[in-house]
């Protein structure tokens, strides 16, 4: 496992320095310390290295979700993104490369279907809903926690992973017209306070 991980480690440093595609198994071998058959006992090809990862991912987040199951009192859309950036935070700098190239979208594809499974599970025993609306209001909710990941990781937001969590939480949590009228309200308070000490 120990081998595994340093050639993954030393793929991604060579990715910093060169495009996908253009590193070969020797460079791996060569920084990494490591002879070529060592590396052909762990991996087929060079490509089969992000492939590989993709698949230990997927079955990471699996893993994760079954070992934490959702709170019957919680809100699963929540509890799910809490996993979710667990996940990101340990593995940002694969995240980051799989966000920034588009050719490995199929991968979020994955991450979304294991999610949308989770929620449908779960409303199904939470609310009353048919099987339509169950599959419709977890696509809504869980596309648009994905795509929020990909913009905050493509952007290298200034903004923490916790401040995010915070932000996509009450936005599920309460929906966006409830935080567009508090911060409506906000920003009338703000405006009668100054009113008030005469700026």
């Amino acid at each position: 496992m120990k081998t595994r991980q340093l050639i993954q480690s030393t793929y991604f440093e060579l990715l910093r320095e060169k495009k996908l595609g253009k590193i070969t198994v020797s460079e791996i071998a060569r920084k990494a310390n490591i002879d070529r058959k060592t590396f052909y006992l762990h991996y087929d090809s060079v490509e089969e290295i992000l492939k590989s990862i993709c698949r230990d991912k997927v079955e990471e987040l699996m893993m994760l979700v079954q070992e934490n199951p959702l709170e019957d009192n919680g809100n699963p859309l929540i509890e799910l993104f809490e996993i979710m950036t667990e996940m990101v935070e340990n593995n940002l700098e694969f995240f980051r490369f799989i966000a920034e190239n588009p050719e490995y979208d199929h991968f979020f594809d994955q991450i979304k279907e294991i999610l949308v499974t989770s929620v449908e599970q779960k409303y199904q025993q939470l609310f009353r809903l048919t099987v339509q609306e169950l599959k419709f209001y977890s696509e809504f909710y869980v596309s648009g926690i994905i795509a929020v990941y990909i913009h905050w990781i493509r952007e290298a937001s200034p903004v923490s992973s916790r401040e995010l969590a915070m932000l996509v939480s009450n936005a599920t949590m309460y929906g966006i017209r409830s935080i567009l009228v508090d911060s409506t309200l906000d920003s009338a308070e703000k405006t009668a306070a100054k009113k008030e000490s005469g700026e």
